[in-house]
């Protein structure tokens, strides 16, 4: 995506250039987690390991979901995570992550931003 409505070059491009780089983070962290998991797992664990693998992509959906969001703002986004939250309970989204509650705050994150609900 080279033109984001709104946005003028530069802002689009530090945007995606933002996300562009907290992706390779986080996609490089995810490889690094798995192949970990591989080598300290059976074929008898793959089944735990899908299932790990697919909430770490779910963080990751989040994540991006809400920084593209609020245009690639980080202290927006930074923010949103740990601000509590009277629409998932008076809760605070990452608090949600650590408790295993991803695929919950991911279906939350999809909705609202679908609905232009979430600032």
């Amino acid at each position: 995506m080279l033109f984001v409505m709104g946005a003028n070059f530069k802002e689009t491009n530090t945007m995606l250039g933002a996300i562009a780089i907290l992706s390779m983070v986080i996609l490089s962290t995810i490889l690094l987690a798995l192949l970990d998991k591989l080598t300290n797992k059976t074929l008898d664990g793959y089944k735990e390991l899908v299932d790990d693998s697919m909430r770490i992509i779910d963080k990751y959906i989040v994540y991006v979901e809400v920084l593209t969001f609020f245009k690639g703002d980080m202290n927006k986004t930074s923010l949103w995570f740990n601000t509590n939250n009277p629409l998932l309970g008076n809760i605070k989204p990452a608090d949600m992550i650590k408790l295993g509650r991803v695929s919950k705050l991911k279906s939350f994150v999809t909705e609202t931003i679908s609905e232009n609900y979430l600032n």
